[in-house]
């Protein structure tokens, strides 16, 4: 009868004692197994130059060696499905006759499904990263250890590992990339790997600069100014808002005054803003440092600065009469006159 593992399947009822019989696993097959497909004589009969098919393309041809002869599909693999026959020369009253056995259909079950990636498209920087690579074992073999690993831009960043998370605690701007998973049986004769996930690492800005710089800048009325600001880091789009006195007076990175007037005159700021966050839920701001702006008069006969400094009263130094047409002397004692 054969082994008691194996289907033995034959041609027919009459002449099929000649034929070979082509014999598979009886349990569930699935990816990563040990499988032999074995084509044998019936009976005593023994085939010679065995030839064996997956649909109609030939895989395997074999010279005799005993009674059998045998394909290994080992590992497994889901492309190894379909339907198999062998065929070769069968010794027949003396002569040797091709024969064929009947087709056998193999069923090839995933031992996992194909991983996803799960995790966030956009995160602010200093953030916490959680990325979950997910796929379901086989019902039939539901306890199969799996082993995960993560990969970003192509290298391996995490694993291998049972767990199906890995966590970054506080990602940065580096971090950003193309992030992908795989999963494999433990023996690695099983691997598949999720689809990419970009993952991108906004900045907050910060570091926001007014030029020229500050603390001070002193022009002459009629003087054109032009005031930049910028940020050292920030990710886009980053908006500006630039602040006189503590309010409001215009939006941009430039701030162009022209013909500057003594009203222009006081102290600057600007606001560098974005918006963080699949929705830009997270507002952040960096203020720069106070700029004071002083328009001074263009007329050389207007006095000059506001807070300019009274000189001292004149040191006056003098040789005095003192009595009786005597030079002064330190006794003399004189009173201050209005």
């Amino acid at each position: 009868m054969g082994d008691p593992w194996f289907l033995p399947l034959l041609s027919g009822p009459s002449r099929a004692t000649a034929s070979p019989v082509l014999q598979v696993p009886l349990w569930p097959l699935l990816e990563g197994d040990t499988v032999t497909l074995r084509c044998r004589g019936s009976g005593d009969k023994s085939v010679t130059g065995v030839t064996f098919y997956h649909g109609n393309e030939e895989v395997r041809r074999m010279s005799l060696r005993g009674t059998e002869q045998s394909l290994s599909l080992s590992p497994l693999q889901l492309h190894h499905r379909g339907r198999y026959r062998c065929g070769g020369s069968v010794s027949s009253w003396g002569l040797q006759k091709w024969k064929e056995s009947q087709p056998v259909t193999v069923t090839v079950r995933a031992l996992f499904t194909v991983p996803v990636l799960e995790g966030p498209p956009e995160i602010t920087e200093g953030s916490p990263l959680n990325l979950s690579c997910l796929s379901t074992p086989s019902p039939l073999r539901p306890r199969a250890p799996l082993l995960h690993l993560f990969y970003r831009d192509g290298q391996r960043v995490g694993g291998p590992q049972e767990s199906p998370q890995l966590r970054v605690p506080a990602v940065g701007v580096s971090d950003s990339g193309n992030y992908s998973c795989q999963v494999r049986s433990e023996s690695g004769t099983v691997r598949k790997s999720s689809s990419q996930l970009h993952i991108r690492v906004h900045m907050p800005v910060a570091n926001a600069t007014v030029t020229p710089g500050p603390p001070a800048l002193r022009v002459r009325a009629g003087e054109p100014v032009t005031l930049r600001c910028s940020v050292q880091v920030g990710s886009a789009p980053v908006t500006f808002t630039w602040l006189r006195d503590g309010q409001e007076v215009a939006r941009g990175p430039l701030l162009e005054l022209g013909d500057t007037e003594r009203r222009h005159s006081g102290t600057y700021q600007c606001v560098a803003t974005n918006q963080l966050g699949r929705d830009g839920h997270r507002v952040f701001r960096a203020l720069s440092d106070e700029l004071a702006l002083e328009v001074t008069p263009d007329s050389p006969w207007i006095t000059g600065p506001p807070h300019a400094v009274a000189p001292k009263d004149p040191q006056v130094h003098a040789e005095l009469p003192g009595p009786l047409g005597r030079l002064q002397d330190a006794g003399d004692i004189y009173e201050n006159l209005p």
